[in-house]
């Protein structure tokens, strides 16, 4: 499959008017189970999903309602390309998605894209939360996420777990590109992926704006403009309390927790333990910081056993680094930070300021979140 190199195109304002036209007027959708306006936990739910073929039923269309979960979903042998445009809630009520394996329509624009949800659109608001999408499952295309491709709206997504297998141009663990405002919270990302442009642990591109809280990524991550839990921050990204497990190999503009950031990052009370493996701008926490705005690390470190990367960042214009940590002689090609020999990461008394409180507590090698 040909993948277009440019991260940064959006859905054209001629397709997104069609769209949203769809969805205003109410856009049908057969073959799912009536839940006859079910409510539960206060919240009315316009279908459920409790057969593979209710979930097929909404493969291309444009949704405004609230989905929910009933079973857990075999979808081996189902054709799906995911929810065109959603706008609703998606509770997956603890239930998990097996064997989904979706390939993108098309090569270009939103034909490109793939995940559960391939578009939320401007001005809507759309809620994802206690669902599994299980190992077995891979999905392929331009700008892929497992559970959404692309967001001009403001997304919550909460207590989601990916363990599918990604491969794309942008290629995110929960979400591959954002244009609006997303938080995501209590989520986890277990899928290997690659990425021609950029990927990341959990989204691969942020133009927007976005706040990651109590999130992790174990899986592995193969591209350009890597990070182990954003690919490449444009706009406004804060990650707080995040950990990253997964190796990452690339060539460029890779780090720990971000890959690439242009303007607005703040890296707070996190930590990266995989291994950041290049030969260019490449940090044990962020890769490349460029651009202008407001970049700090704060509480934060990056220990790896490997000599490869362990420092914070590969190169910065502007980044302030408070009480932030890195493995002593692990400093292959990266800067910043005070290092900590491994006998100091063991040490309460060698993270000044830290909250171990409420935040941290100590394991047997160094600090854990609690």
């Amino acid at each position: 499959m040909e993948k277009t190199k440019n991260i940064w195109g959006f859905t054209s304002n001629f397709l997104k008017i069609i769209l949203l036209s769809l969805i205003l007027v109410g856009c049908s959708v057969t073959g799912l189970h009536d839940t006859s306006n079910l409510s539960v936990d206060n919240t009315t739910y316009h279908y459920t999903i409790t057969t593979a073929q209710d979930l097929a039923a909404l493969s291309g269309k444009a949704i405004v309602g609230n989905i929910l979960f009933a079973n857990d979903i075999d979808m081996r042998g189902v054709y799906f390309v995911g929810i065109r445009v959603f706008s609703g809630i998606i509770n997956g009520n603890g239930k998990t998605i097996k064997n989904l394996n979706i390939v993108a329509p098309g090569h270009i624009g939103p034909a490109g894209d793939a995940g559960l949800v391939r578009e939320v659109p401007t001005n809507s608001t759309t809620e994802i939360k206690n669902l599994t999408i299980d190992s077995g499952s891979s999905i392929k295309g331009q700008f892929i996420g497992a559970f959404i491709s692309r967001n001009d709206g403001t997304v919550t997504l909460t207590g989601l777990t990916n363990k599918a297998i990604i491969d794309g141009c942008a290629s995110g663990g929960l979400i591959a590109h954002n244009v609006g405002t997303i938080t995501i919270n209590n989520s986890a990302n277990y899928g290997a992926m690659t990425g021609d442009n950029s990927a990341g642990g959990l989204l691969a591109s942020d133009v927007g704006t976005s706040t990651i809280n109590n999130s992790v990524n174990y899986g592995t991550i193969v591209s350009y403009y890597a990070g182990g839990i954003v690919g490449s921050s444009v706009t406004e990204t804060i990650i707080n309390n995040t950990i990253n497990y997964g190796n990452i190999t690339s060539e460029y503009a890779s780090g720990g927790m971000i890959g690439t950031s242009f303007t607005d990052t703040i890296i707070n009370n996190s930590a990266n333990y995989g291994i950041v493996d290049g030969s260019y701008l490449i940090g044990g926490m962020i890769g490349w910081v460029m651009g202008s705005g407001t970049r700090q690390i704060i509480h934060s470190y990056s220990y790896q056993a490997q000599k490869l990367v362990g420092s914070i960042f590969g190169e910065s214009i502007e980044l302030i680094i408070t009480a932030s940590y890195y493995l002593a002689g692990t400093t292959g090609v990266g800067f910043g930070g005070d290092p900590l020999t491994a006998d100091e990461f063991k040490n309460q008394a060698s993270f000044v300021g830290w909250d171990f409180n409420t935040i941290w507590k100590m394991g047997d090698l160094y600090p854990v979140l609690k």
